[in-house]
C-alpha cells in the first residue's frame, strides 16, 4: 500500500476551517428547526462527525447504507439501509455524503426519503464534482468543487480499505497506483 504516490489536494488546517464554516451556514439555514442528519456509511463518517460537532443544541444524526446492484458494468443503488431504526418522516434531512459524482445515490436517497415521508431533503458534500454528473441533483452545501482525476483518499476516504485515516484529502493518480493493487 505504501508504493502509491498521494498528491495533498487539501491540507488538514484547510479541512477544519472550511468544515466549520459550513457547520455555521447549516445552522444558519436550521436556526428554528435543526435537521436529522444522515451520513452515508464510508467515507463520510470523519466528515460527518466533525460536521456535527460544528453545531450548537441537539443535532440528532444517523448512518445509512446503500445496498448497490452491479449490473452490465453499472452500480445502481437497490436498497437504503438504517443500521438504527430511523423514522424520517416529517423530518428536515440532511444527508451528508464525502464525494457526489455521477448524483445516481444521492438522486435515489433523495426519492426514497421522500416516500418514507421526509418532509426536506438537502446534501452536503466534503467534494462536489458537478461535472461528472447524470442526474439534475444539486448539493446544496459544498465544501469543495472538485474533478475526477484519479482517486481521493484521506479524512475518512479510502482505497481498498486503506488511507482512510490520512488527516488530509490526498489524489492517488491511477497512474501511480502500485501493481499489485491492480491484480497485475
Amino acid at each position: 500500500m505504501n508504493s502509491s504516490v498521494i498528491d495533498l489536494v487539501y491540507a488538514a488546517e484547510e479541512i477544519r476551517r472550511e468544515v466549520a464554516a459550513l457547520g455555521k451556514r447549516i445552522e444558519a439555514e436550521y436556526r428554528r428547526s435543526p435537521p436529522l442528519v444522515l451520513s452515508l456509511l464510508g467515507g463520510s463518517l470523519v466528515f460527518c462527525a466533525d460536521l456535527v460537532r460544528t453545531l450548537t443544541g441537539s443535532v440528532r444524526f444517523e448512518l445509512v447504507q446503500i445496498v448497490v446492484q452491479e449490473s452490465e458494468g453499472q452500480r445502481e443503488p437497490r436498497e437504503i439501509r438504517f443500521p438504527i431504526s430511523v423514522g424520517v418522516e416529517g423530518e428536515r434531512v440532511l444527508l451528508v455524503k464525502d464525494v457526489v459524482d455521477t448524483g445516481v445515490t444521492e438522486a435515489y436517497l433523495e426519492d426514497e426519503l421522500r416516500e418514507l415521508g421526509a418532509a426536506e431533503v438537502r446534501l452536503a458534500a466534503l467534494v462536489d464534482m458537478p461535472g461528472e454528473r447524470k442526474t439534475d441533483v444539486r448539493v446544496d452545501f459544498p465544501v469543495f468543487a472538485g474533478t475526477r482525476d484519479g482517486t481521493l483518499v484521506g479524512y475518512g476516504m479510502k482505497l481498498d480499505g486503506h488511507y482512510g485515516n490520512l488527516p488530509f484529502i490526498g489524489r492517488i493518480r491511477a497512474e501511480d497506483r502500485s501493481p499489485a493493487r491492480d491484480g497485475g
